[in-house]
């Protein structure tokens, strides 16, 4: 499943460790997630988006246009 995350948390200028630890996963879980090999649950993407100041649509929308 792809997704924006990498480009938001980079724009955002935090480490994939930030990230995952602000979002109470591994960092190999968030790597995952970000290569589209891994899917997450409602309530990581939930906290996902929220860590980056984000909706869940904008990070996994269908044209990534940011």
């Amino acid at each position: 499943m792809r997704n924006n995350i990498r480009c938001y948390r980079l724009y955002k200028g935090v480490s994939q460790r930030w990230l995952a630890q602000k979002v109470g996963c591994s960092h190999s879980t968030l790597g995952a997630i970000e290569r589209g090999e891994s899917a997450p649950n409602v309530y990581l993407a939930m906290r996902i988006a929220r860590a980056l100041d984000a909706t869940v649509e904008e990070l996994w929308r269908e044209n990534h246009d940011r």
